[in-house]
């Protein structure tokens, strides 16, 4: 799986926001399982910039607990009480990768994954 895919549901969910299907976004939880622990920062930096695209701002404070190794897991706030949960993973089992976003608005939420 390549990274076009993500690229696609961040499209799609970003669409869904800005033609109002949900509302105002409070809530986003994105987790990611990758191959490789060298795709952990190219994750995070993406699905990061997409929280911030899906509330139109820089999160006020950015939390992060991790094993460089293996996760990656941060708690994004923002000062308007909106806020986003990101977990990147390594999947060494099975070796696949896979995404599953969950946004949460004013007027209902949407879901999307792999």
């Amino acid at each position: 799986m390549t990274s076009t895919f993500i690229e696609d549901l961040n499209s799609t969910s970003l669409n869904s926001i800005q033609n109002g299907d949900i509302g105002i976004p409070k809530f986003i939880r994105y987790i990611a399982i990758v191959n490789k622990s060298q795709k952990l920062k190219k994750y995070e930096k993406i699905i990061q910039d997409f929280t911030r695209s899906s509330f139109l701002k820089n999160e006020t404070q950015n939390i992060k607990v991790n094993d460089k190794s293996t996760y990656i897991t941060k708690l994004l706030k923002w000062d308007s009480g909106q806020g986003a949960i990101i977990t990147i993973s390594i999947d060494k089992i099975n070796l696949s990768e896979r995404f599953d976003v969950l946004i949460i608005g004013s007027n209902g939420s949407i879901y999307h994954s792999t």
